[in-house]
């Protein structure tokens, strides 16, 4: 069975965008039928916060930044829901965690999603604040179930695609060859 046409010019970043979609899809899907939509969306809030820090990248960074993206995330939603009952913290928590984000943007674009992660975090738990320490336990716990099971959705995607994004790597570095030698023969004659 050949790989149709359309598929086969996907490049890297649609392909993981597809596969992210799915991951976060799977995970709020199933929640919703077993555990129920409060349940559901405290798990998307942490597999959403995971999904940004995935990127086409090998596997073995990818366990590292999803994972740090789910702690982040997570650790992010607790200490706003500890915090959203006092005015005074939560300006407080709502600027280190601007402060850090902001910070964390010096190593370059490549932390960009990482730096995101709280604000969105914030966002989400603000959006829907948990009340009392028996719901906001509960909803740190399904946002971390969400936190985990994205965790393995991104390693599993990032091996099943790896040998696609080695061909496609391959691909653009032979067309900037190409167009470098193109450029070359043009100098030349």
């Amino acid at each position: 069975m050949e790989t149709p046409r359309l598929a086969m010019r996907l490049p890297a970043h649609v392909l993981n965008g597809l596969a992210v979609a799915l991951g976060i899809s799977l995970i709020q899907i199933t929640l919703a039928l077993t555990a129920g939509k409060l349940a559901a969306l405290a798990a998307a809030t942490g597999a959403i916060c995971a999904s940004l820090a995935d990127l086409p990248i090998a596997p073995d960074r990818t366990w590292r930044r999803v994972g740090m993206g789910a702690l982040v995330g997570w650790a992010s939603g607790v200490l706003i829901g500890l915090l959203s009952e006092s005015g005074v913290a939560m300006g407080f928590i709502i600027i280190f965690l601007s402060f850090s984000s902001t910070m964390a943007l010096a190593w370059g674009l490549r932390a960009g999603p990482l730096s995101f992660i709280p604000i969105l975090a914030l966002i989400f738990t603000l959006a829907a604040p948990p009340h009392g320490t028996h719901a906001l336990l509960v909803h740190a716990g399904w946002s971390a179930v969400g936190g985990l099971a994205y965790f393995s959705w991104a390693v599993f995607s990032s091996r099943v695609l790896q040998p696609r994004y080695r061909t496609l790597a391959l691909a653009a570095a032979l067309q900037a060859l190409a167009a470098l030698l193109r450029s070359r023969a043009a100098l030349l004659s």
